[in-house]
């Protein structure tokens, strides 16, 4: 099983990606084969499925199958594996363009591993007690719009 060009495991620097079907599904069995056939780790697969933008619950279904296709010494088909909406018949990238949608990145779990890399970096530099309350004052405006309504 060959990698996506765009997304191979080890790559240094990995520059935006256009999300497509083919694309998701490809990293998804990518990464079902290796944990299957012992090359990587949990830990392995968590990581550079996170890298493509596969949301934590996706992944942790995939290591469910991984763990199931073992001890039944099976393999599991890709209509199993992933979404049927990624699958070529239907193909959600394609006709309804999610992968340009901006509350995108929430959908995949990005935003949690932004807000880390951010708060990393506001620690660094002794910047965070001072962004926290600058945010907070943030969300009370926002809360104060009475959206409880909106869910995420």
């Amino acid at each position: 099983m060959k990698p996506p060009h765009a997304c191979r495991p080890g790559m240094r620097f990995i520059g935006p990606v256009l999300l497509t079907g083919e694309f998701m599904v490809s990293v998804c069995l990518l990464a079902y084969e290796a944990r299957r056939c012992n090359y990587w780790s949990k830990a392995n697969m968590e990581e550079y499925l996170c890298t493509c933008n596969v949301r934590q619950l996706w992944i942790e279904h995939i290591e469910a199958l991984v763990k199931t296709d073992k001890a039944n010494q099976t393999r599991s088909g890709v209509e199993a594996l992933v979404p049927l909406v990624w699958l070529p018949e239907y193909d959600c990238f394609k006709r309804h363009r999610c992968s340009m949608a901006p509350m995108h990145a929430i959908a995949h779990n990005m935003t949690a591993h932004i807000m880390d890399f951010r708060h990393q970096i506001l620690s660094k530099w002794k910047k965070f007690n001072e962004f926290i309350s600058f945010a907070n004052k943030i969300i009370s405006h926002i809360k104060s719009f009475k959206l409880e309504w909106c869910k995420v």
